[in-house]
């Protein structure tokens, strides 16, 4: 009878090593990376509602943006200034971004507030 609780000592040993092995292989969560304080990273492709109005599709090349609503072309619009990425702008046109929304104005109408 000595052998035995040796033999139970030792498979309980085997036991929480497999089980502690087994928690070491899993995959932990993946992170969001964090973004520059103030800055807000926005997807390459997002098409937010304007209530009534219609869909503003915006195009995110980092530097600039291509930007449609309803039926007129589509407007490209340089970062301005440039080297951020919120804020957009070429004659007539500007746009910001922030979070899950976006301001949307164009010379002569009333600005519109986008959501995603």
């Amino acid at each position: 009878m000595t052998n035995r609780p040796r033999l139970l000592t030792g498979a309980t040993a085997l036991v929480l090593s497999a089980v502690s092995l087994a928690g070491g292989c899993t995959t932990p969560p993946q992170q969001q990376r964090p973004s520059p304080q103030g800055v807000s990273v926005q997807p390459a492709l997002a098409v937010y509602r304007c209530g009534d109005e219609g869909d503003l599709r915006i195009e995110n090349g980092g530097s600039s943006v291509r930007v449609s609503f309803g039926d007129a072309d589509p407007v490209e619009l340089a970062a301005a200034p440039p080297g951020q990425r919120s804020r957009y702008g070429a004659d007539g046109y500007a746009l910001v971004l922030e979070d899950r929304e976006a301001l949307w104005m164009k010379a002569g109408k009333v600005p519109l507030t986008c959501r995603r």
